[in-house]
């Protein structure tokens, strides 16, 4: 009769044991969280920059490689820096790479029959962009930024708020359009 109960202790234990381990086995592994939003500011593909400039986008785009589409881009959507909406509107397309002491490693070229800017206060930084910009927001402005076309503003309190800084450039006319 011991036996019997000792046997069945035993084959009990086993089965809680077996059961909690295979419990555990089938639980599917922590997933990490992937910040896809960030992922999107930091485009490799055309795709991806027409998701980053989308109003789904982020802030800040910052370019890891040149981007040639062959369609028109529209950067569009109200963002804040830093994503704070205590701050000014704010967006910031760095055509650029940097190194850790934020010395420019690489510029970058963005290249589209034109490029349609509706965010307000949208900054180009260091970089190119070939095609022509049609600007219909106000207190867009090219940072250390080439344009190979033309600039045509929505109209002149759009053109009057434009800002060029440093050696930004534009090889074409700019005018209100």
């Amino acid at each position: 009769m011991k036996r019997k109960l000792l046997a069945g202790i035993c084959i009990s234990m086993l089965t809680l044991s077996l059961v909690g381990c295979s419990s555990l086995a089938e639980k599917p592994p922590v997933e990490e969280k992937v910040d896809t939003v960030g992922t999107a500011s930091l485009p490799a593909t055309i795709e991806e920059f027409e998701t980053g400039i989308s109003t789904s986008g982020r802030w800040i785009i910052t370019l890891v490689a040149d981007i040639i589409s062959e369609k028109d881009l529209v950067v569009e959507g109200e963002f804040f820096k830093k994503d704070d909406k205590a701050s000014d509107i704010y967006r910031k397309i760095g055509l650029y790479a940097q190194d850790d002491n934020k010395n420019i490693t690489e510029q970058y070229t963005v290249t589209a029959p034109k490029i349609v800017v509706k965010s307000q206060n949208t900054n180009f930084v260091n970089g190119t962009i070939k095609g022509d910009l049609y600007v219909e927001a106000n207190g867009v402005v090219l940072k250390e930024t080439k344009v190979e076309g033309n600039v045509y503003f929505a109209n002149e309190d759009v053109k009057s708020t434009f800002v060029m800084e440093g050696e930004a450039s534009v090889s074409g006319v700019q005018e209100v359009k």
